[in-house]
């Protein structure tokens, strides 16, 4: 008996190894998988770490080009932020699965740059458009046509989302604001206010036309056409961010003439018992937005070369 336990042990030990190695399938037949890499960056002068979520059906589908989101987190976060407060994979699996609908998936670490070119410190937008995007599209399969990107991210995260989709129409058409930090008014509550260095050689002061040319509308006509459209959540008890100046935000991008959703979640704050209630309604937002325009079949401009990118 005890010799026939020893032999089933092992048996089932052998099978759980086997496991371990064996390919995904779709919807059920496969796993998805979050890679861990890293880039050297000279615009950071540092190894730059990301994370790279893959859809179950990545590896079966060979010729199969996919959608593309990038998730900027807030303040204090890292690329690892959204996967273990929100369950990224987990979530992105499960309404993947419901909507019919795969991406890839890109969370990238910010560091607290706000995702900037700061003058004293990271470039970091530059390392995003010029750095990054491109070791992205070469290592993997990645929709060219400019309706399948998306950016996103929650507090400092979305403050970058706002600014970087209108700053580069021609490669962003997608985006998902939770709690942006959209911030009217220097003299609010804004975090780039109160760390001035991000955006001002002067460390003694901030000057009002320095802010105002990092607000995220200053770049709102870039596109003439204003194509890209906007997931933008928020919660009316947020003590960091005013709700009125997301709404404004809001307001601003619908009456220039963006296609805007936009919600506002009664008593929700800054935090992420709001955030893992929120971030899955946006990932099905774009989910289903991706499946609407690839359906539809009638957007065919790809994007400009990332190359080009100034």
């Amino acid at each position: 008996m005890k010799r026939m336990e020893k032999k089933w042990g092992l048996v089932i030990a052998f099978a759980l190894i086997i496991n371990l190695f064996l390919p995904g399938r779709v919807y059920g037949e496969g796993n998805s998988q979050v890679l861990k890499q890293k880039i050297y960056s000279s615009y950071l002068e540092r190894y730059w770490p990301y994370k790279v979520y893959l859809p179950a059906s990545y590896g079966l589908n060979k010729k199969e080009r996919y959608p593309v989101l990038f998730l900027l987190h807030g303040l204090y976060g890292d690329d690892k932020s959204l996967l273990n407060q929100v369950a990224a994979k987990e979530q992105l699996d499960r309404l993947s699965e419901e909507i019919g609908q795969d991406s890839i998936v890109v969370f990238v670490n910010g560091y607290d740059s706000f995702y900037l070119n700061q003058p004293l410190g990271y470039q970091m937008e530059t390392a995003l458009m010029k750095e990054l995007l491109p070791q992205i599209e070469k290592d993997y399969r990645i929709d060219p046509r400019v309706t399948m990107h998306g950016l996103g991210g929650y507090s400092m995260g979305g403050y970058g989302s706002a600014r970087l989709v209108l700053r580069y129409p021609d490669y962003f058409q997608k985006a998902l604001l939770i709690s942006p930090a959209v911030w009217d008014d220097q003299a609010s509550k804004s975090q780039i206010g109160k760390n001035f260095r991000v955006i001002s050689r002067d460390y003694l002061k901030l000057s009002k036309l320095a802010y105002e040319s990092y607000l995220p509308t200053v770049d709102m006509d870039k596109d003439p056409l204003h194509r890209a459209s906007f997931y933008i959540e928020s919660g009316d008890k947020d003590p960091i961010i005013p709700i009125q100046d997301v709404e404004d935000y809001a307001l601003a991008l619908e009456r220039t003439g963006y296609d805007v959703t936009f919600l506002q979640e009664a008593e929700a704050k800054h935090n992420w018992t709001y955030w893992r209630k929120a971030f899955p309604r946006a990932f099905r937002w774009f989910l289903e937005r991706i499946k609407e325009d690839k359906d539809s079949c009638l957007e065919v401009a790809t994007r400009t070369p990332l190359k080009s990118i100034k």
